[in-house]
Parts: structure tokens; sequence; C-alpha cells
């Protein structure tokens, strides 16, 4: 819930938040299940990207203008961790304007229910 509280937050009114489920991809022979959450809003700068699952972290763009205390995206990590999954990613998606971001939380498929042959 808080990568789409955070488009939400990151994203001008008249934007775009889009959230796709049912994603699936194969990461070292493991099967994941794939939530992806993309928005139009501000983008993180590649400058940021690195440090921005830290905690108390906050990117240039958001230091001023949006309240927060820098907490969410490292909670988010660290469950998606716990969870043996991983986190991607992309920002900007519009290379042309420099804005948007997707997130994707890759979760394992351990229950063998929802494995597919």
């Amino acid at each position: 819930s808080n990568l789409i509280d955070n488009s939400i937050k990151y994203t001008p009114p008249f934007g775009r938040i889009d959230i796709r489920l049912g994603l699936f991809k194969i990461i070292d022979n493991k099967q994941y299940q794939g939530i992806c959450i993309q928005d139009t809003g501000l983008g993180i700068s590649t400058e940021d990207q690195p440090y921005i699952f830290e905690r108390h972290y906050r990117g240039a763009k958001t230091q001023e203008s949006i309240l927060g205390n820098g907490l969410g995206l490292s909670i988010v990590k660290e469950l998606v961790d716990k969870m043996n999954g991983t986190i991607e990613l992309l920002s900007p998606i519009d290379f042309q304007n420099n804005k948007g971001t997707q997130f994707i939380v890759w979760l394992s498929l351990k229950d063998s229910r929802y494995r597919t042959n």
C-alpha cells in the first residue's frame, strides 16, 4: 500500500497511476509473481535511486515540496526481503519529460498450488 500511496502523493492532478497484477517471472530458477505500480509523477532521479530504500532518505525533488519522513520505501524493501522477494525500480519511465516511476514487487511462488507446469 505504501507504493500506491507514494504514487498518489507524487503524481500531479490529471496524472495517471496504473496497477498491474499477475505478472510472472523466473529469477535464478525460481518462479515469482509480480505486482507493478506505475505512475506519471515526479520520477526519481538516477542520483537518488541507489539510496531510496535507506531509512530517512528523501530524494532531492521531494525535500521541500512533499511531506514525508523517508521511511516508507525502506519498510517496503524490508517486508519484500522478509517474504523472499525482490523489488525493481525504473525511473523515469517517460524519458522525454524525465517523469514517472515504476516499481515491480516480485514475490516467490513457494506454494505448489500456484505453480504452472
